[in-house]
């Protein structure tokens, strides 16, 4: 097993965990942050339960850790993996008032927000997400500074695309879908140093297949 592999299982065998709690006893820092990473390789792998045991075993051990805000956001969609909407809506609130207890701290959960919001059609929130660009328009930077990569520029403007075409503003809408199009084209991050990072990987989910129609000529 390689120098990095020990907190990066895919699965989860009793030797697994063993072999992870193992070496996460002798860590004399960060053990926090191999923990929330285990729990991203293992929900990415499909095995939500442990994902959240583990993130849940995070906040009882440290609820005031600066990585707070990444922890909720992961159980948001551990959550909405199990169809656990309100649940993840509740978790993703959690990481936003961590964040803004930690500014210099960054997540894509006001992104995540819109997204599942959208997702679901959980019309209710389509309020409370024009709330968060908004107050991240505000921010230093503004948006240009808040949804740096495609990937970001792409969830952002398709949220806002299904958004205004719900209440009516379909001109609106279009203009939103359109962006989020080029956002998942993109074939480079403009980033020279990581050309590959923050693009777009899926193309074959109902919310671009929604936006693609939303953002049709005609």
């Amino acid at each position: 097993m390689g120098r990095e592999d020990w907190y990066r299982h895919t699965t989860w065998t009793a030797a697994d965990q063993d072999a992870f709690r193992s070496r996460l006893r002798r860590c004399r820092s960060q053990s926090s942050q191999y923990v929330r990473i285990q729990a991203h390789y293992l929900e990415q792998a499909g095995l939500v339960a442990p994902a959240m045991q583990l993130l849940g075993e995070y906040l009882e051990k440290f609820h005031d850790d600066y990585q707070l805000s990444m922890v909720y956001t992961q159980l948001a969609t551990c959550h909405e993996r199990l169809g656990e909407f309100e649940e993840a809506v509740s978790c993703l609130r959690h990481a936003l008032a961590a964040e803004r207890a930690r500014p210099n701290v960054k997540t894509n959960a006001w992104l995540e927000f819109g997204r599942i919001a959208v997702e679901h059609e959980l019309t209710d929130l389509y309020g409370d997400f024009l709330g968060l660009v908004q107050e991240r328009s505000g921010l230093p930077g503004g948006l240009a500074s808040e949804a740096v990569f495609p990937a970001q520029r792409y969830v952002l403007n398709a949220c806002l695309a299904a958004i205004y075409t719900n209440k009516g503003e379909t001109s609106r809408g279009r203009e939103h879908a359109k962006a989020a199009l080029v956002a998942a084209a993109a074939t480079t991050s403009g980033f020279s140093r990581h050309p590959e990072l923050g693009l777009v990987r899926d193309t074959s989910t109902d919310l671009f297949r929604r936006v693609a129609a939303m953002g049709a000529d005609g």
